[in-house]
């Protein structure tokens, strides 16, 4: 009885972990806009264009000092998240 309990346990963990991160996206590209003081930037590729939002508190910034030093025309690479209706950036690479 244990044993299944434990292996349904690890199932779900499992099934959750892969569901986050199939749920993450990636992009390479340029930095096209930037609104809000930088809350949201707009990045395009060759394939697509997306704007995501960068949380002061909950987005991995390397790069740069913070979101109000991204510029546009910045290469930068992002991982993304959809919740609530919007892209918010989980971790953001600034490229010198």
């Amino acid at each position: 009885m244990f044993k299944k309990l434990f292996s349904l346990v690890l199932l779900a963990l499992f099934t959750l972990s892969v569901a986050g991160w199939l749920s993450a996206a990636d992009i390479k590209g340029k930095v096209t806009a930037i609104e809000r003081e930088g809350r949201y930037i707009t990045v395009k590729n060759p394939c697509k264009e997306v704007k995501i939002r960068i949380s002061g508190s909950s987005t991995d910034l390397s790069g740069v000092g913070d979101r109000s030093e991204i510029t546009v025309g910045a290469m930068i690479e992002a991982t993304y998240d959809e919740s609530d209706d919007r892209l918010t950036a989980s971790v953001v690479k600034v490229k010198k």
